[in-house]
């Protein structure tokens, strides 16, 4: 009977078809769109370019793609936190998004300093010698990547405050692009174009991304600690080339200097006060259960 009565009450609870259907077509070909656009760049430069260009810029895609852990970190923390706000707490939700961006910047630009120092030893230490044909584009992707996390985790966000639509047109904008820059650049420069196109694309969506964001909602990720966490990031990569100029060039060079940037970075961390009393929980978020 209390099943019975459980299964009415529950039949009895309105379901709003259209609506779930507005929301969820535009997410489902998003994510489509967003798979696809992983495979774009590795067709593209194999239809102008020779197999063994392919070959290194899909290693280095894959190698740099880490920086994604972060973006993709802070938005599984702030997605459902947003989702529950909704469009009647956006101040708080604004405040949540300065602090995961804020974190997101600070472990993105620490992996972008050193992949700029170490990243032609990285690859000769996974990979053969012959997969240093371009190495500067290691560092054009992570570039890219890297203004992807300034931005915060702008994804979320507009899926959050139902805004797919919007997410949709935007990966829709940012797949023409990356089309578009790969015929007219690939061809005659191959390789580090193909590096340049992939990371310009990114850049120009996400802070047109964070600028519609800003107009509709009021919410951008800057604040003084953000500010200040630039400055750690300075300071690091200053800190970081020096290291590099006193250690030998060689893997066993970059394991010790790795070891030695650990409390380096979050030595500045503290010293610039690029954190707050509130940050703990979002801490917590990123280490394993």
């Amino acid at each position: 009977k209390n099943l019975l009565s459980w299964w009415y009450k529950t039949a009895e609870v309105p379901i709003d078809t259209e609506e779930i259907l507005s929301y969820t077509w535009p997410l489902s070909a998003s994510t489509v769109l967003g798979l696809l656009m992983a495979q774009i760049m590795p067709l593209l430069l194999g239809f102008y370019r020779p197999p063994h260009e392919v070959a290194v810029f899909t290693i280095y895609f894959a190698t740099i793609s880490v920086l994604l852990f972060m973006e993709n970190s802070v938005a599984k923390i702030f997605k459902p936190v947003a989702s529950e706000n909704g469009q009647l707490l956006l101040k708080e939700t604004g405040i949540l998004y300065k602090r995961v961006a804020r974190w997101a910047v600070l472990f993105a630009g620490a992996a972008l300093v050193i992949t700029a120092l170490y990243g032609k030893e990285f690859i000769v230490l996974l990979f053969p010698q012959s997969y240093l044909l371009a190495p500067g584009a290691l560092v054009i992707l992570a570039i890219g990547f890297f203004i992807g996390n300034i931005t915060g985790p702008t994804s979320a966000l507009l899926e959050s405050q139902n805004k797919t639509k919007l997410l949709l047109g935007i990966t829709t904008l940012h797949i023409l692009i990356i089309i578009t820059l790969s015929v007219l650049l690939i061809p005659k420069y191959g390789l580090v174009c193909a590096a340049i196109t992939f990371s310009s694309s990114y850049s120009i969506i996400n802070i047109a991304a964070i600028l519609i964001i800003q107009k509709k909602f009021m919410i951008h990720p800057f604040s003084r600690k953000f500010m200040n966490a630039f400055i750690v990031l300075l300071v690091f990569g200053a800190i970081g080339w020096l290291i590099k100029s006193i250690l030998a060039v060689s893997i066993g060079g970059m394991i010790i200097a790795l070891i030695i940037f650990i409390p380096i970075f979050f030595g500045l961390i503290y010293i610039f006060k690029a954190y707050d009393s509130d940050d703990l929980f979002l801490i917590k978020g990123f280490l394993p259960k």
